[in-house]
């Protein structure tokens, strides 16, 4: 090795390195002179170039050779040189990451390689390669192709470098591999591969959809047919409106449907032919049919005829035409100009009845296969139809059924289905108590509806009560399964009860029941008044008051029940089946109001005062302070209860 050399480049940094690189040295085993620094003239050109000179501070004699072992990492690689015979053998620090083996023995931390390097065996994570993938998922009618893009980069583990030393810790470098393309050819072949060929949307492969990692995009989008028109029946006699209270806050169905009577031949209803649809196409390519569109058939009852091609039908008689289970009819009408009162007494009828005046104190009037239309109020009266009954304006101190025995059914259906559940709910108790009760089946049922099931018995006693008016219309059988009910669950009756299983044998006694008068129900007739107050609606379909107010009365409806502008307030409200609206419930002195949904449906308000009570199914909510845009709904086996997005249940 020279003693110096001169070394010569553009700045002095690269001179210094070129002659560095010329001797084999450090930097720090030389001595650096600076002989030239770089000199520019012409317009910043170069003109000199910077010249140093480089001395090693000790000739390759001098330098004393380390006796210890080293390691290094030299391109991912680990390197080992051996101590001399008075050396120490080196020294590896192994990361968290790594997992060391030396002599076949999983080691961690620091590692001395007193044997060499031979018996270390190291492991780290597999180094995953870049991935893509093509899918298509195809809707079951062929209308919609969607595709699924996903590119995945890779990992690629090394050690880190590492100069030699007699110690060194060793680190894992993770690389991170750039995901593979997905090019518009190979979306294509996939394409064709599932024969998908219409409809297909190429400018949706935007360069942003793909380089995206994890992408979904409709890629095909077929035709669906055109729907044919279903032929159908215009009924002329509907377009015919009723007289409507112009002064009403709120103009409902009930109000806008026909009473005026027709004159014999009057068109009651044409039949229009269907119209057939248009093929579409999916996206295989392939002709999609149109369903075939239905026909519609005449279903006419007495005084109704049809012209010779069957394309309208005609009132045979004069009278109201209405749609009765499906049927379109001509009823004969009993029209009194004024006042249903002591003058008129009670009114029995077969047909429709029209009272364009009022109904007046301990007037009765009682209507088969027709409903009843009353032009101004109700007051002290009784009024009982198959169809509906509509109240222009107010109904006080009155008892109002429309559907006739399908109320009763109803009521009945409301009771046995309240009184199932909750003995659905004994017997669940009751298995949950008898494995630690040391007593007799009949007893710890007693002690039961004592402690927690007291209102079983008490519904029981309320539907006995209900049952005595109208035991007349009734099945024997039903009245031996309410006897038995009493029987079995009031006073000391539970104590006679020898095993669990008989009740067993009466849940499915009441289910049966349950079936029955559930298909005996089926007939919807509704109710519509202006205001209510200390009067009881029943009615089979769904209960309307189109006014400001509802006081002090009961309302038991088969399908729902609507107060858009008004307060219900005192009483209660009972729905089979149906939703529940009141634009409020209850009032500020806390007055007891009840609003429950015996089966499906939900309860809205938009305000809800003290003592208000919400039930559906066979549980209940009572609100113990005012509250604001309420909902009660039926959710996952229980009953959830809403004030605006707070949940108080």
């Amino acid at each position: 090795m020279p003693d110096a050399i001169v070394s010569k480049g553009e700045s002095i940094e690269k001179a210094v390195a070129k002659g560095l690189e010329s001797l084999g040295l450090p930097r720090e085993e030389v001595d650096i002179t600076v002989l030239y620094k770089p000199e520019s003239r012409f317009f910043g050109l170069v003109t000199r170039s910077a010249e140093v000179k480089l001395t090693p501070k000790r000739s390759p004699g001098e330098i004393m050779r380390d006796p210890n072992g080293t390691v290094s990492v030299v391109g991912g690689e680990l390197r080992y040189e051996p101590p001399d015979q008075d050396g120490q053998p080196p020294v590896i620090i192994v990361d968290k990451e790594l997992v060391a083996y030396y002599n076949e023995e999983e080691t961690s931390g620091r590692i001395e390689l007193s044997d060499g390097i031979e018996p270390l065996r190291m492991a780290w994570p597999e180094d995953v390669q870049p991935a893509k993938d093509i899918s298509l998922d195809i809707s079951d009618d062929g209308l919609q192709c969607r595709l699924f893009l996903t590119r995945q980069p890779g990992v690629e583990h090394r050690l880190a470098e590492q100069p030699p030393s007699t110690t060194i810790q060793l680190r894992l470098e993770k690389k991170t591999l750039p995901p593979p393309e997905i090019s518009h050819s190979e979306i294509e072949q996939r394409l064709q591969a599932a024969r998908v060929c219409y409809g297909l949307h190429w400018d949706r492969l935007t360069p942003e959809v793909l380089q995206g990692q994890e992408v979904s995009i409709i890629i095909a989008q077929g035709d669906p047919p055109k729907e044919p028109v279903d032929g159908h029946i215009e009924y002329v006699f509907q377009e015919r409106q009723a007289n409507i209270d112009l002064e009403s806050d709120r103009v409902d169905h009930f109000e806008a449907r026909a009473v005026v009577s027709a004159d014999q031949d009057t068109l009651l209803a044409r039949r229009h032919n269907s119209q057939p649809g248009e093929p579409g196409k999916d996206v295989y390519g392939r002709s999609i049919s149109p369903r075939r569109p239905k026909e519609a058939e005449w279903k006419t009852g007495e005084g109704v005829y049809l012209n010779a091609d069957r394309t309208e039908a005609y009132a045979a008689v004069a009278g109201l035409p209405v749609i009765q289970n499906g049927q379109l009819k001509v009823l004969q009408v009993y029209e009194l100009a004024g006042d249903a009162d002591i003058s008129t007494g009670n009114i029995h009828f077969n047909g429709e009845v029209l009272v364009r005046g009022s109904v007046m104190d301990r007037v009765n009037i009682k209507v088969r296969e027709g409903g009843v239309q009353v032009g101004g109020l109700v007051s002290h009266a009784k009024i009982i139809a198959d169809g509906d009954i509509h109240v222009a304006k107010n109904v006080v101190s009155s008892e109002l059924t429309a559907g006739g025995m399908t109320v009763i059914y109803l009521q009945l259906l409301a009771y046995l289905h309240a009184i199932n559940r909750q003995i659905d709910d004994l017997l669940k108790g009751f298995y949950i108590v008898q494995p630690q009760a040391e007593t007799a089946d009949g007893k710890l049922l007693k002690h039961l509806l004592e402690l927690k099931f007291s209102g079983i018995p008490r519904q029981i006693e309320e539907l006995q009560e209900y049952y005595k008016g109208v035991a007349k219309y009734m099945d024997s059988e039903l009245q031996r399964l309410i006897a038995l009910l009493g029987k079995r669950f009031r006073g000391r009756g539970p104590l006679d009860i020898k095993s669990i299983t008989e009740l067993d044998a009466l849940r499915e006694q009441l289910r049966y029941w349950e079936s029955v008068l559930e298909d005996a129900s089926r007939q919807h007739a509704h109710i519509s008044a202006k205001y209510l107050q200390n009067s009881s609606l029943r009615a089979s379909g769904m209960v309307e008051i189109t006014g400001k107010g509802c006081y002090y009365s009961k309302v038991t409806a088969g399908q729902g029940f609507a107060l858009q502008s008004g307060v219900f307030r005192g009483g209660s409200i009972v729905v089979d089946e149906g939703d529940i609206f009141a634009k409020e419930m209850g009032g500020p002195t806390g007055v007891a109001t009840e609003a429950r949904v015996v089966h499906e449906g939900m309860i809205t308000s938009q305000r809800v005062y003290p003592n208000v009570t919400l039930a559906i199914q066979n549980e209940k909510f009572k609100f113990d302070h005012e509250a604001s845009s309420v909902k009660a709904v039926w959710s996952e086996g229980t009953l959830q209860v809403f004030s605006g997005s707070v949940k108080l249940t």
